[in-house]
């Protein structure tokens, strides 16, 4: 694999998860295909309690877990043989067991569901296209801040670019 085929499949791998992080509401502070990395803010303080009652905490959480699959789910897409990141497992891991810290079979039902979810959101094509939109502005312009990820999702979820 070429650097620019490599370079391509990292930055729809990134997209990816800002495309699901963005779908679920979750702010977006920087996407660097220099450094292959997505930031986002989390939620601390979680309360299981939370997940079961309030909609939006459940949302957050499940959209924390799709954003955790949801590389690789893109990057696959552009090269069948892209690897999953043992660092999105351990993260979609993490935030499972959170919810379900006593019972494993739901906490694996959650991750479960979440890639579901996350291959669904890379095949839908309004997303489809903010992903590839969000991947060639990546190439462009390797560190991209949260603001402007967020316009170049919604513009090309919206149709406006």
């Amino acid at each position: 694999m070429t650097d620019e085929e490599h370079n391509n499949v990292y930055a729809h791998h990134e997209a990816g998860h800002a495309v699901a992080y963005f779908k679920f509401h979750i702010p977006i502070i920087k996407v660097s295909l220099k450094d292959k990395l997505i930031e986002h803010e989390t939620s601390y303080g979680f309360d299981k309690k939370d997940f079961c009652t309030d909609r939006k905490t459940r949302e957050r959480f499940i959209g924390l877990i799709v954003g955790a699959y949801s590389g690789y789910c893109a990057a696959v897409r552009i090269d069948k043989k892209a690897f999953f990141n043992p660092d999105d497992f351990n993260f979609a891991l993490k935030y499972s067991e959170l919810v379900y810290p006593n019972d494993e079979m739901a906490a694996v039902q959650l991750r479960e569901l979440s890639k579901f979810i996350a291959r669904g959101l890379s095949h839908e094509p309004k997303y489809w296209y903010a992903i590839e939109t969000l991947a060639k502005k990546l190439l462009e312009k390797p560190c991209i801040l949260g603001e402007e990820v967020e316009s170049i999702i919604e513009n090309a979820i919206t149709g406006v670019l």
